[in-house]
C-alpha cells in the first residue's frame, strides 16, 4: 500500500503539470499585421489588419493589443535593420480586451493626406500581451510612394537538380519524376516553376535551365530505370513520367516562344568557376563552358546556345570573366562587391576583352538572402517594401536583378505566387529580361582575382578530387575529343566539382559526385590495363648499331595516343623517346640504338599515357664477339705484314 501511496505522489503532480502545460501552449494566441494594400501614394487611406487567432478552449482576459508605426527607414537601409533601435512611434493604437474563442480581427484605418506623411518605408509592428505578461509580436511595413518612372526589376531562377543518374545510366532514385509531376491536385516543383509563370503574361523572367537538369529529364522522357544496377525498376517511354518529362519541355519552348522567358545556362556542372582558378583547373573552364551552350541548345532545341549565363554561388572574379568573354557569353549576372550594403539598384557593369564585351548584372544582396527565408504570407509586402526602398534611394539609370545564390534551390508554389503577383500589379515597377537591358550603358567592372573556394571545403574535394583530376587528365590526352568513353568521363569529373558538393551539402542529395569520383579512377586504371608490350625479351646484335622491335598492343578497341621511352646507361638513343599512335589491337615499331658494349646489357621499353607509366620491359641486347674477333685478326695480319717487310729489307741489303 505505500508503495502506491508513493507513486500517486510521483504520478499525479507529473500528470497535472502536463496538463497544465498542455493548457498553457493551446491558450498561446497567435498575432498577423497586414495592411490591404502593399503600398499606398499619400493621397490614399490604409487600413492595417491585426488578426489574433485563440486556439484555446477559453476567452483570454486581460490581454493588451498595441498597434505602432514607427518613422521611415533611412534611404537604402536595409529591411532587418527597420526595427533597430526605434523609440517613439509616428502612429500608436492601443486597446484593451477579452480575446474570445477563434479569430478577431482589428482594424486601424487612417487618412494619409491628414497625416502628411513623406514618401517611404515605415516600419510597423504589433503586439499582443496576455494577462500573464506573454508577449506576441508580429511586424510588416507601410509603404508610401508616389507614381513615378518605372524601375527595371530582373528576375532570375536556377533550374537545377543535381545529377542523380549512376554511371550506368539507372537514376538512384525517381525524385526528378515527383518534381516534374503535372496532376490537378499535386504539382512538382519544377512544374510549378513553368505553370505559375504562364498565369503571368506579362511578366518576364530569365530561367536558367542547368545542362544536368535537363539532360537527366530528356533522358526520362525516352524512358528510363531507376533503383541500382542489380535491382532496377523500368519506366517505359508511354509511361506516366516519362509523358511528364516530354510535357514539361514542351510547355518550356511555348513560355520561351512568348517572349515570357529568356533561357540562360550555367557551367555545365554547375561548379563556381572560382574553385578552377583555386584548384588551377583553368583548363577545365573553357570545356565545361563549351560543353554548357553545347547541350543546352541540343536538349532544349534552341536555334542558337545561350548568350546568357548564371554563375553557382554568384561568384565572379577578373580571370573567369574573361573566360566568360573569350566563350561569347555576353551577360551574366555576380554579386560583385562584398563590402557593398547600401539597399540601391545598381548600374550593369562593362568587362571588356579582345573587343568583347560581357555585361555582368549585380545580384542584390539583401533580397538574395531574403530569399531563402521568405514566408508567402509577408513576402508581397516584404518584398514591395524592399523595392520601394531601392526606387527611392536611385539612381534612376540603376538595376535591381534578383537571383538565389543556392544551386538548386527553388522557391515555393506559394511564394512564386507572391512574387509574381508583387510584380506586376506594382506600376513603379518593370520587370525585364537581362538580355533586353544587356546593351545598357554600363560602368567599366572592376574585378580582382578570387583564389576562395565558395562555401569551404573538405578533404574529399581537395586530395581526392586532385588525383582523380589528373587521371581524368592523362585519360584525355590521349583519346579523341570525340570518344564516347571520353566524354562520358568528362561530364563524370564536372559534377563531381558541383557546388552542390562543397560546404554543408544537404542529406538529401545523392553522393553521385563521389560515385562518380571513384569510378573514373576505376575505369581509367581499367582502360590503361589494356595497353601492354609484347616486346622479345632477349635480342642479340652482329654490330653495335641496330633497330630495336617493339610490338604495342593496344587492347581498349579505340585509338590511343601515348608515348615510347627507351632507356639504358649502355646505349644511345636518337630517338629515345617519341609519340606513338596506338591502333586498336597490335602495333609495330622499331627504334635505332647504338650500343657501347660488347656482350650483353639491358635497356628498359616503357609507355607514358599522359604522365602516368602504364607499361614497361626489360630487354636483355647482346652484342656477338665476331667484332672483336675481326678486329684482332686484321690487327695482326697488320702487324705481321709489317714484320715480314721489316725482314725482307734487311736481307736485301
Amino acid at each position: 500500500m505505500n508503495l502506491f501511496r508513493k507513486l500517486a505522489l510521483i504520478l499525479v503532480p507529473a500528470i497535472l503539470l502536463i496538463q497544465l502545460k498542455t493548457v498553457k501552449a493551446e491558450a498561446s494566441p497567435s498575432v498577423n499585421l497586414s495592411f490591404d494594400k502593399n503600398f499606398y501614394d499619400r493621397s490614399q487611406t490604409f487600413s492595417a489588419k491585426t488578426t489574433i487567432v485563440n486556439e484555446s478552449s477559453e476567452t483570454l482576459t486581460g490581454t493588451e493589443l498595441m498597434l505602432s508605426i514607427f518613422p521611415a527607414l533611412k534611404t537604402g537601409a536595409p529591411l532587418e535593420s527597420a526595427f533597430d533601435k526605434q523609440k517613439y512611434p509616428i502612429i500608436r493604437q492601443r486597446s484593451y480586451d477579452a480575446l474570445p474563442v477563434g479569430t478577431t480581427e482589428v482594424k486601424l484605418t487612417r487618412d494619409l493626406s491628414i497625416l502628411d506623411l513623406d514618401e517611404g518605408v515605415y516600419p510597423a509592428e504589433v503586439g499582443l500581451t496576455t494577462a500573464n505578461r506573454q508577449t506576441f509580436i508580429d511586424r510588416s511595413f507601410l509603404v508610401i510612394i508616389e507614381p513615378r518612372e518605372p524601375m527595371l526589376v530582373s528576375v532570375i531562377w536556377n533550374l537545377h537538380q543535381p545529377e542523380h543518374r549512376l554511371p550506368s545510366g539507372v537514376f538512384i532514385n525517381n525524385i526528378l519524376a515527383q518534381l516534374i509531376e503535372n496532376k490537378p491536385d499535386n504539382q512538382g516543383l519544377l512544374r510549378q516553376q513553368l505553370t505559375i509563370l504562364s498565369e503571368y503574361p506579362a511578366l518576364k523572367v530569365n530561367l536558367a535551365i542547368s545542362p544536368v537538369l535537363s539532360e537527366q529529364l530528356s533522358a526520362m522522357a525516352s524512358g528510363y530505370s531507376w533503383g541500382s544496377d542489380k535491382k532496377k525498376r523500368v519506366v517505359s517511354r508511354d509511361s506516366e513520367a516519362s509523358q511528364a518529362s516530354a510535357d514539361w519541355f514542351s510547355q518550356l519552348e511555348k513560355i520561351r516562344k512568348s517572349g515570357q522567358a529568356q533561357i540562360l545556362t550555367s557551367p555545365y556542372g554547375q561548379a563556381p568557376l572560382t574553385a578552377f582558378s583555386a584548384r588551377n583547373w583553368r583548363d577545365n573552364i573553357s570545356e565545361q563552358l563549351a560543353l554548357a551552350k553545347e547541350v543546352s541548345q541540343e536538349v532544349l532545341s534552341l536555334k542558337r546556345p545561350p548568350r546568357g549565363i548564371y554563375l553557382p554561388g554568384l561568384r565572379i572574379d577578373k580571370e573567369n570573366a574573361r573566360r566568360l568573354s573569350a566563350a561569347r557569353f555576353q551577360y551574366t549576372i555576380a554579386q560583385t562587391d562584398s563590402s557593398n550594403t547600401t539597399s540601391a539598384p545598381r548600374p550593369p557593369l562593362s568587362f571588356k576583352s579582345k573587343n568583347r564585351r560581357l555585361t555582368i548584372f549585380s545580384s542584390d544582396r539583401e533580397i538574395t538572402s531574403w530569399l531563402r527565408n521568405a514566408y508567402h504570407e509577408k513576402a508581397g509586402q516584404e518584398l514591395t517594401a524592399m523595392l520601394a526602398n531601392r526606387i527611392l534611394a536611385g539612381p534612376k539609370d540603376g538595376i535591381v536583378a534578383i537571383a538565389p545564390d543556392t544551386a538548386h534551390w527553388l522557391p515555393s508554389g506559394q511564394l512564386l505566387q507572391e512574387i509574381y503577383s508583387t510584380l506586376t500589379q506594382t506600376e513603379w515597377i518593370k520587370p525585364v529580361t537581362l538580355k533586353s537591358i544587356s546593351k545598357q550603358p554600363a560602368k567599366p567592372a572592376r574585378l580582382g582575382n578570387s583564389r576562395e573556394i565558395p562555401n569551404g571545403d573538405d578533404s574529399y574535394q581537395t586530395a581526392h578530387l586532385d588525383s582523380v583530376y589528373n587521371d581524368f587528365r592523362d585519360f584525355a590526352s590521349a583519346t579523341a575529343p570525340a570518344n564516347k568513353l571520353r566524354r562520358r568521363l568528362q561530364r563524370q569529373f564536372y559534377i563531381t566539382q558541383s557546388i552542390d558538393y562543397l560546404g554543408d551539402v544537404d542529406e538529401q542529395i545523392p553522393a553521385i559526385g563521389q560515385i562518380y569520383a571513384d569510378d573514373i579512377q576505376q575505369t581509367v586504371n581499367e582502360e590503361f590495363s589494356k595497353v601492354s608490350l609484347a616486346t622479345p625479351t632477349k635480342i642479340t646484335f652482329s654490330t653495335r648499331n641496330g633497330k630495336i622491335p617493339i610490338a604495342i598492343v593496344n587492347g581498349t578497341g579505340y585509338p590511343i595516343k601515348a608515348k615510347l621511352l627507351l632507356s639504358g646507361k649502355d646505349f644511345l638513343f636518337p630517338d629515345d623517346k617519341k609519340s606513338v599512335a596506338l591502333m586498336p589491337k597490335e602495333n609495330l615499331f622499331s627504334s635505332n640504338i647504338t650500343a657501347s658494349f660488347v656482350g650483353l646489357s639491358k635497356m628498359k621499353a616503357t609507355i607514358f599515357i599522359g604522365n602516368r607509366e602504364v607499361a614497361s620491359r626489360y630487354i636483355e641486347v647482346g652484342v656477338s664477339n665476331r667484332l672483336r674477333m675481326l678486329v684482332i685478326s686484321i690487327s695482326t695480319l697488320l702487324i705481321l705484314g709489317v714484320a715480314v717487310a721489316i725482314y725482307e729489307r734487311g736481307r736485301s741489303r
